[in-house]
């Protein structure tokens, strides 16, 4: 990349930055509901309780735009395996939604980076709370997933740091 390309780049990521901090700036929380859940626990813990559970987690967010906001969804698929198996012993499937104020409509640009950095703080809490209180009740131990923890904004953005 040439100096020109690269402090051009630049320009238009800073340009971008200014952008989304407006829109950060004019967003509001309408509210917040769990839309989707599925709960699949043929194995019953009880017969091996030395053993340990982990935790398979995907995550996938989406948006729509509405009249003066939008809709966002984050939803995270958990599977609880045994380190040794391949096959889930429990699966949870969780989609929680929000509901946004804006001043101006969700892009597609904008929610590449909101995705992955605001979205979750939003309903991180929601899809952690939803998978041990799930777990529980359908007989496994608890197990808590780990605190949601975003990049620094420049590198989702590509910047330069100190920008």
């Amino acid at each position: 990349m040439s100096d020109q390309q690269g402090s051009q780049a630049f320009v238009g990521a800073s340009d971008f930055r200014v952008r989304y901090d407006a829109f950060i700036a004019g967003l509001h929380i309408q509210g917040i509901r769990i839309s989707d859940a599925d709960i699949k626990a043929p194995h019953p813990y009880g017969s091996e309780p030395h053993r340990q559970l982990e935790g398979r987690v995907a995550t996938s967010n989406n948006y729509a735009n509405m009249q003066g906001g939008f809709f966002a969804r984050s939803t995270l698929a958990f599977d609880g395996v045994y380190a040794d198996e391949e096959q889930p012993r429990v699966s949870i499937k969780v989609t929680v939604e929000v509901g946004y104020l804006a001043a101006v409509p969700m892009s597609d640009d904008i929610f590449e980076v909101f995705g992955i950095r605001n979205l979750p703080l939003n309903t991180w809490p929601y899809l952690r709370e939803f998978v041990q209180s799930a777990l529980v009740r359908a007989g496994w131990p608890v197990y808590t997933l780990p605190a949601f923890k975003p990049a620094p904004l420049q590198l989702q953005l590509n910047l330069p740091s100190g920008t």
